[in-house]
Parts: structure tokens; C-alpha cells; sequence
């Protein structure tokens, strides 16, 4: 075992979490045709969260332990057309825009509570590695055992400015009846959403970004004076820290609040865009058969990619957020399927689902400090002189054939069952690992960041 950690409860009340958060919504909606080909369709929605607020605060730290905001300035107006161009319903155009919000969940509030400094202890291996000496697989420690050593306990908060993400989103797609079978419809989206939520440490001094991109955190010497990194090692992977004397120092994590370890602060401060363009033909074969094909070319970019991460602090630079922009971890640049319905007869259908995708992004990680931020999970390997790009890698692409098939029992007019026999992935080819370097971060101007409409909106999930 390379490392074990554990939280414990250093009070009884570490581990429960007991609180509401309340959800409230009005909303007003209406559409009326303004001419035989225009109809035009509008509305305003209202919606408020109120979060539960800590009910033990550390009184050390009132301000970071003691308040979650709440947000009730979510208002989002939408408005929608739909365009008969001719009159003769064989070509429509329908454009949409709006602005929608959503909902910070209570497992982010749950650490503020939890985690405040004074509920719990942390054993670390890194810390002390006796505790392997103690451990016994399977079991967790129930306590802290005598003489071993604690990491310095760090502080989960939000900002007292943080709001819920919004997303402003627009589309347009025109629908051309080609015969009476079949239609084909073209469209774009755009979608970009801001106040996305990301956690930062906010205990750290400023770094150095040395030559190859890096940013390294100060250490300090005996006497306490701060150190900036003066180089990197290439063959060790880890910075080099000189003082006045040109002596080597060694690596420490040097925070401007030494009683803590990371202060995480949630703020609502990322940012992603998504441009996708879309085309799909729909047609009837026959009676019996009918089928579709559809296709995606999309770019989606952000500047942090967490998902509303639980634990994790993955900028690169608390200090400078734009080194964190890339295409975001759900990026597809192309995507399509193919699907047809077969009506066999006596209630028996036959269905398949053809999908296919290019590879996501894939975030390279050393899983060491080399930062000296008491990060591990937030440093990227230098790699032929540069620190990578946060997307600098392509998983493979994924290719999926599912099979239905499916038979209706009617009784009477109003009750069907239905029996279905389905094969998903039903070739499993294997693909061809392949990987796509992306530049450096710092070696271009990185553009604003977003969401896939075919992933949940960068507003519900990131």
C-alpha cells in the first residue's frame, strides 16, 4: 500500500449532516400566433434556493465556517418562434434563446458542515507512516491512535458571493420537407454558461511559473522566509528551490495561515461555451419501415471541469484561471447514428441503434506534488519542455450497435403490454487506442470555455 488516508470524527458530529435546502420557482408562459406562418412563444421564470447555514462554526474562522449564501435573483426570460415559409408547411424555421439556472446541490454545503477544522482529523500516511504499521485490512481505525501524527486540518467554505450557474442558450435549425417520406433539418446551438462552481485553495502564496509553464508554490527556510523556485529538475520531476546563498532548500508547503492546511473556498467563477452543428434526415422507407440518420460537429470548451467535484481541487494556478482552459472532459468533436424501425407484422417490431463518437479528452496527471501546494491531484507532467495541456490526450473513440426486438399484446382500445428482447454494444470491435496532443496552455491565448446540449447543460452538471 503506497498510501492510506481516513477521516475521523474528533468531536461525535463529524460524518452527519442533517439539513434542508429549499427550492422555490413562479413561472408565467404564453405563445399566440401572429400571422398564419409566425407563431411566437415567450415566457419568465423565477426560481430561489435557500441553503441550510452552519449550525457550529469554527469561531476562529466566523466568516469562512459560518455562511452559505443562498440565491434568489434566478431569473430567466425565454423567447421562441416558429416560421411557416411559404405558407405550405414544407419549410419551417424555429429559432429559440433564453437565459436557465441551475441548482447547487447539498453535498457541496455538507463539508462547510463537516468539515470546519474542528469536526474531524485526518490520518494521512504521508504524514505519518507508522500507520501502516497499525493498520489492519479491512478494518478503519475507530480513533486516533496514541503518538501518530495528524495533517494540519484545512477549511471547506463559500463565498459570499456565490451564486448558482446560469446559461444563456440560443438555437436555430430549419426543417425542409423534401417528399411526403422525408425531412431533413439543419440547426446550431449555442450555449454559454458562467458562474460555474469550483473549489480553491486559498491558503497559498503566490507562485513562480518557471520557463516551462509550471507554476511552484514558495517554500520557506528555518527562519521562515519565503523561497520562489529558481528552476526544475527534469530528471526527478520536481522544482528546485536556492536561497540567497545559492544552497539547495528543501520543498515545504508554505501557507500564509500556517494553523491551517487548504482553505477551500466554492466560488462561482468558471465558465464553459458549446457550438454544436447538427444535421438529421428522417424518412419513411415503406409502410413498415422507416429510418434516420443524425449527425453532430461540435466544439465545447471550459476552464474547469469538476463536475462539482467533492474533494478535488484541480486549478493549476489558484491565481491564474486561464491556464486551466481547454476543450472541457466531455468535448465530442463529431458524432452520429443511424437508426431504423422495421414493422414485422402481428404486433412484432425490429429495431437498431448504429452510434458512434470521437474520443473525450483526457486530463494527464503525475500524481505527485511537484506544485508544492499540497496538491497532488492538480499537476500536469512537463512534456517536451512545456507542462501539458489540462486536455492534452484523446480517449478512443466509442462505436455501439444495440438490437430491440419487441412485441405488443392490445386489450382493447386503451391497454397494450409489451415484451422486448434488447443486445446493447452488440459487435464490441476493438478500437485503436490513439491520442491527440493539444499545445501548451501558455504557448496560445486560450478562448472562453462550454457545454454539450448532448451532455447535461454545464449549468446541471459540468
Amino acid at each position: 500500500m503506497a498510501r492510506y488516508q481516513q477521516s475521523i470524527a474528533s468531536n461525535g458530529t463529524q460524518g452527519f449532516f442533517d439539513a434542508m435546502q429549499q427550492d422555490h420557482a413562479a413561472f408565467i408562459t404564453d405563445s399566440f400566433r401572429v400571422t398564419d406562418r409566425l407563431t411566437l412563444s415567450g415566457g419568465l421564470r423565477w426560481e430561489g434556493q435557500l441553503n441550510p447555514q452552519p449550525t457550529n462554526p469554527n469561531p476562529k474562522y466566523p466568516v469562512l465556517t459560518g455562511y452559505i449564501p443562498h440565491d434568489l435573483k434566478m431569473w430567466q426570460p425565454r423567447i421562441g418562434l416558429a416560421y411557416n415559409v411559404g405558407g405550405r408547411g414544407r419549410t419551417v424555421i424555429r429559432a429559440s434563446a433564453g437565459l436557465f439556472t441551475a441548482r447547487t446541490p447539498g453535498y457541496l454545503m455538507q463539508r462547510v458542515f463537516t468539515d470546519n477544522g474542528l469536526n474531524t482529523l485526518v490520518l494521512d500516511t504521508t504524514t505519518d507512516s507508522s500507520l501502516l504499521n497499525l493498520l489492519k485490512v479491512p478494518n478503519a481505525f475507530t480513533g486516533l491512535p496514541a503518538g501518530i501524527r495528524t495533517p494540519i486540518n484545512s477549511i471547506y467554505s463559500f463565498d459570499p458571493t456565490f451564486r448558482n450557474p446560469r446559461s444563456g442558450q440560443a438555437s436555430v435549425a430549419v426543417e425542409q420537407q423534401l417528399d411526403r417520406a422525408t425531412k431533413i433539418t439543419i440547426g446550431y446551438t449555442r450555449n454559454s454558461t458562467w458562474n460555474l462552481q469550483r473549489r480553491l485553495d486559498q491558503n497559498l502564496y503566490p507562485p513562480t511559473v518557471l520557463p516551462n509553464g509550471l507554476p511552484v508554490f514558495p517554500t520557506s527556510d528555518a527562519a521562515g522566509n519565503l523561497i520562489p523556485a529558481s528552476g526544475f529538475n527534469a530528471a526527478t520531476g520536481q522544482p528546485i528551490f536556492l536561497n540567497t546563498a545559492g544552497q539547495a532548500v528543501a520543498a515545504r508547503v508554505t501557507r500564509p495561515d500556517p494553523a491551517l492546511g487548504q482553505i477551500n473556498v466554492n466560488k462561482s467563477v468558471a465558465h464553459s461555451t458549446y457550438n454544436g452543428f447538427s444535421i438529421s434526415l428522417q424518412r419513411r422507407m415503406s409502410r413498415r419501415l422507416q429510418a434516420g440518420v443524425n449527425y453532430t460537429y461540435a466544439f465545447n470548451r471550459d476552464d474547469d471541469t469538476n463536475e462539482r467535484d467533492f474533494n478535488r481541487q484541480p486549478a493549476v494556478n489558484p491565481f491564474n484561471l486561464t491556464s486551466d482552459a481547454a476543450y472541457a472532459k466531455n468535448d465530442i468533436r463529431h458524432s452520429g447514428n443511424l437508426n431504423f424501425l422495421y414493422d414485422l407484422g402481428r404486433g412484432f417490431t425490429v429495431s437498431s441503434l448504429l452510434f458512434a463518437r470521437t474520443g473525450l479528452p483526457v486530463k494527464p496527471v503525475v500524481g505527485a506534488d511537484t506544485q508544492n501546494d499540497g496538491n497532488t491531484v492538480n499537476d500536469r507532467p512537463v512534456i517536451n519542455g512545456q507542462i501539458a495541456a489540462r486536455d492534452a490526450f484523446r480517449q478512443p473513440g466509442f462505436f455501439d450497435w444495440d438490437m430491440r426486438l419487441l412485441k405488443s399484446f392490445r386489450f382493447g382500445d386503451t391497454v397494450r403490454l409489451d415484451f422486448s428482447v434488447e443486445g446493447f454494444n452488440s459487435l464490441a470491435p476493438p478500437t485503436r487506442i490513439s491520442s491527440e496532443m493539444e499545445k501548451p496552455p501558455l504557448a496560445r491565448r486560450a478562448p472562453r470555455p462550454t457545454p454539450s446540449p448532448a451532455s447535461p447543460s454545464p449549468t446541471t452538471a459540468r
